[in-house]
C-alpha cells in the first residue's frame, strides 16, 4: 500500500512537472509570436532607385596607383549617407599609410609631380564629386588639383589630402543613399542609389 502511494505521488509530481513545462513552452511560443507580430507591423520595405552613375577612365595603370584606388574603394563600398548627413571622404577612407597597405604613387605637390603614399585616390574622390554634382547634392568642401588631370573633365576633379583637403557633400534628399563602386581595367564607376522607405 505504501509503495503504491509513493508511486502515485511520483506520478502526480511527474504530471505536474510536464504540465508546467508545457505551460512554459506555450508562453515562449506566445512571446515569439508577439515579437514576430510587432516586427511585421513595424516592417519597412526599401525601394532602391538609382540616382546617378558616373564613369571615369583609368588612364594610368601603375600597379601601386591601382592598389591605392582599390583600398579607397574598399573603405567606401556600400557606404550609406543618411538624410541631411554630411559625407566626408577623409573620415570614411581614413589615413593613407603604408601600414594600411597604401603605396607610393604620383601626386601633385606645389604644381610638381611627386611620389607620395596614397597617390591615385583622387580619382575616387573626383568620381564621387562628379556623382554628387549630377545628383544635385550641395558640396560643402571641394578642392581642385593644382594641375590638370587626365581622368576628369575640367572643373570636375576633387583632390584630397588627409587632415588638410577633404571632399564633403550633404545628402539633402528625403532618403538615405548608398554608394557603390566598380573598378575594371579601364574604368572606375560610382553609383548613388536612393533607399526610399515604404511602410507596409
Amino acid at each position: 500500500m505504501i509503495i503504491r502511494r509513493i508511486l502515485l505521488s511520483v506520478a502526480a509530481v511527474a504530471l505536474f512537472a510536464l504540465a508546467a513545462c508545457a505551460d512554459t513552452l506555450l508562453d515562449e511560443d506566445r512571446a515569439r509570436e508577439d515579437i514576430k507580430t510587432r516586427q511585421e507591423s513595424n516592417a519597412v520595405d526599401v525601394a532602391e532607385k538609382e540616382l546617378v552613375s558616373v564613369v571615369l577612365p583609368i588612364v594610368d595603370h601603375d600597379r601601386d596607383r591601382i592598389t591605392n584606388i582599390s583600398l579607397a574603394i574598399d573603405a567606401l563600398q556600400g557606404k550609406t549617407v543618411s538624410e541631411n548627413e554630411e559625407f566626408s571622404f577623409n573620415d570614411t577612407v581614413g589615413r593613407r599609410t603604408e601600414e594600411r597597405g597604401y603605396k607610393k604613387a604620383i601626386v601633385f605637390v606645389d604644381e610638381e609631380m611627386e611620389e607620395e603614399v596614397g597617390g591615385g585616390i583622387c580619382e575616387v574622390s573626383s568620381a564621387i564629386y562628379d556623382a554628387a554634382l549630377d545628383a544635385g547634392f550641395p558640396v560643402s568642401e571641394r578642392h581642385e588639383h593644382q594641375l590638370p588631370v587626365n581622368y576628369a573633365p575640367e572643373g570636375r576633379d576633387a583632390t584630397v589630402y588627409y587632415g588638410e583637403l577633404d571632399l564633403k557633400f550633404i545628402n539633402d534628399s528625403e532618403s538615405p543613399i548608398r554608394m557603390d563602386f566598380h573598378l575594371s581595367n579601364d574604368e572606375l564607376t560610382v553609383t548613388f542609389t536612393s533607399l526610399e522607405k515604404t511602410e507596409n
